[in-house]
């Protein structure tokens, strides 16, 4: 996968000793170990467009009669955020967090990746506890207020 945005992303991970394996051309994977619990975080190259998508994956599969409380966790969580968004994927369950890069008319760098990877980790650190407590029964609304509260 040697290309300028994959050698950024390589880069950054090998400053920082954070082990990645490439897992199909394009695709690269680590975990996260956050304060509440671990998960899989997976960074996406598209070198046609420049750019990389970070993604953070939630580690269980929602159950189907959580996942009207969880999309509304997830929607109440993105209306503050300021980069990345949560995402629900209502027919499997799935609930990531996703940031990304656009490096078009820019030389991709390190710096640009750890920004994207470092919001991302950080942001699903901060609310991973409330999907959590959701998947519990606490109300959505009180689960992000309680993650925005620390």
């Amino acid at each position: 996968m040697p290309t300028p945005v994959a050698d950024a992303v390589t880069a950054f991970f090998a400053s920082e000793d954070w082990p990645v394996v490439e897992v199909e051309p394009g695709v690269l994977e680590t975990a996260f170990e956050g304060t509440d619990t671990a998960w899989p975080v997976r960074v996406h190259v598209f070198e046609d467009d420049v750019r990389a998508v970070v993604v953070s994956a939630f580690p269980a599969i929602v159950p189907e009669e959580q996942r009207a409380a969880v999309g509304e966790f997830c929607n109440r969580a993105n209306f503050g955020l300021a980069i990345g968004n949560f995402e629900l994927d209502h027919d499997g369950g799935e609930v990531r967090f996703r940031t990304s890069l656009d490096a078009e008319g820019a030389d991709p760098s390190p710096a640009l990746v750890k920004n994207a990877v470092v919001a991302n980790v950080l942001t699903m650190d901060r609310y991973v506890a409330g999907l959590l407590a959701v998947l519990n029964g606490t109300d959505p609304a009180d689960a992000v207020e309680d993650a925005e509260e620390d």
